[in-house]
């Protein structure tokens, strides 16, 4: 409980579960047993915890920072000791934009710079990556989706086209 503000990893130790899990509890997200949810919940409200409103915002990927509908937060935990191992490292590509909002704190902390020492890119193209400045691969997955399950239901039916994917380079890669 640094700077006097509840966090959500002191919610967490407190309730004896991981940050992720704390997340999901407090947010209504899925795979959390009733009773976590709850003990998560109380223990939350015995501490005093309030969620940050912009890093809600940013998790999310929503600016609407005051708002009562229903978000989950994704917590990243980096470890810049993965880094250290890695000292020619000059780029690295996370698997979505949540992920790749974590490398950039990971590498903050590691003394790296972005985009000078390591380019980094994410995948989802989504909102996060605009507010965090970092260059990320859009495809449309919810599309690839619904082709290969109707791929799936019928195999007869021809391979489907291709669908756009496209990359926006931002000042996570800029050289």
């Amino acid at each position: 409980m640094t700077d006097g503000r509840v966090k959500l990893a002191d919610v967490a130790r407190v309730a004896g579960v991981s940050r992720a899990a704390a997340s999901r509890a407090i947010n209504g997200g899925y795979g959390v047993w009733d009773d976590v949810r709850r003990r998560v919940r109380e223990v939350a409200d015995r501490l005093g915890f309030e969620p940050h409103g912009v890093a809600r915002a940013l998790a999310t990927g929503r600016a609407s920072v005051g708002s009562r509908e229903r978000i989950e937060i994704l917590v990243i935990d980096p470890d810049p000791q993965a880094l250290s191992a890695k000292p020619g490292l000059d780029a690295m590509f996370a698997a979505c934009d949540v992920s790749a909002t974590g490398v950039l704190q990971a590498l903050r902390e590691a003394g790296r710079r972005v985009p000078d020492d390591v380019a980094v890119v994410g995948f989802d193209g989504s909102a996060l990556a605009e507010a965090a400045d970092l260059s990320s691969v859009y495809m449309p997955v919810e599309q690839e989706a619904a082709s290969a399950i109707r791929r799936l239901l019928d195999p007869t039916l021809p391979p489907p086209a291709r669908l756009p994917t496209a990359l926006t380079v931002r000042g996570s890669s800029r050289c």
